[in-house]
């Protein structure tokens, strides 16, 4: 018995004075994943502009690691900030690899937006946009040419990757962008106001409504739509609160692109009453009457 806890405290022993290398040799591997994940945080944020706190999905945990990994430093008297900062920089490649690992492999795969190729459109299927699919899309737009059109559609899911995959989609010449679907609400609208010409299925209505960062607090972020109508417009059919969402067509929305008009002004009057005041929820969005104009 005394042999094996000898041997126990001989292996323990090992492994604390080869802790830091152990760390090191692992965030070696690992380098790339934190990089591609800020890549996809940060890169519209630097093309749009910092008027957003898109935030990581990682930033905390990865944070409070690299904090207890200081204080052991500190506490064993020892100075070495490459290896702290590389320690911390595996702790999010390990993070992120976990959180694309459940999303694909341990959830209902119905249930997270997918994406996939067909001629030269990108089609997004049905389910909740989330990182696991910013990532498809990347690897779509990497292993294929001459694709010019995105189909849309979904419940919603995370903005920023919403707003990461709007960037992407322009930046690779995606010109003409449709919703389709039984419902294109939340963050698939973001996703929609990527193409220069947008387009939706008859009898879809699409819900905007205000969109929830990291702290948990909903506001108006009119620059995700950038290039659609103007801010004015966007602080007011952005504005229902979660759970709810402003109902428009492809009619309605030629009419709020088109000139100054009589229509146009009852338009926006009844957008205020009804989106403002959180009428309509998402679960009525598509069976919602119209506005009388």
């Amino acid at each position: 018995m005394n042999k094996v806890m000898e041997k126990l405290k001989s292996l323990l022993s090992a492994f604390t004075r080869n802790f830091n290398k152990l760390f090191l040799c692992l965030s070696v591997l690992s380098i790339p994943i934190p990089f591609y994940v800020m890549f996809v945080i940060l890169l519209p944020q630097l093309h749009y502009g910092f008027k957003d706190d898109a935030h990581s999905l990682i930033a905390l945990p990865a944070a409070i690691f690299v904090v207890v990994l200081c204080c052991y430093q500190i506490i064993k008297g020892r100075d070495n900030l490459f290896v702290t900062g590389m320690s911390g920089m595996m702790c999010i490649g390990v993070l992120t690899m976990f959180n694309v690992i459940t999303l694909w492999g341990f959830s209902d795969s119905e249930k997270y937006q997918s994406v996939r190729v067909e001629g030269d459109t990108i089609i997004f299927e049905p389910g909740s946009l989330e990182f696991s699919t910013a990532i498809e899309l990347d690897y779509i737009l990497l292993t294929n040419s001459d694709l010019n059109k995105a189909m849309v559609t979904g419940p919603g899911g995370r903005t920023d990757s919403a707003y990461y995959m709007k960037y992407r989609l322009e930046k690779n010449g995606i010109k003409q962008v449709h919703a389709y679907g039984d419902t294109c609400f939340s963050a698939c609208t973001v996703l929609w106001t990527a193409g220069e010409q947008r387009t939706i299925d008859d009898g879809l209505f699409l819900g905007f409504h205000k969109s929830t960062s990291g702290d948990k607090v909903s506001r108006v972020n009119a620059h995700l739509y950038k290039n659609f109508l103007n801010d004015e417009l966007i602080n007011i059919i952005a504005s229902p609160d979660q759970d709810y969402g402003c109902p428009l067509d492809e009619d309605y929305i030629s009419i709020l692109e088109g000139e100054d008009s009589p229509q146009k002004s009852n338009l926006i009057q009844q957008l205020k009453d009804v989106c403002s005041n959180n009428k309509v929820t998402f679960d009525d969005l598509q069976n919602f009457d119209g506005y009388i104009i």
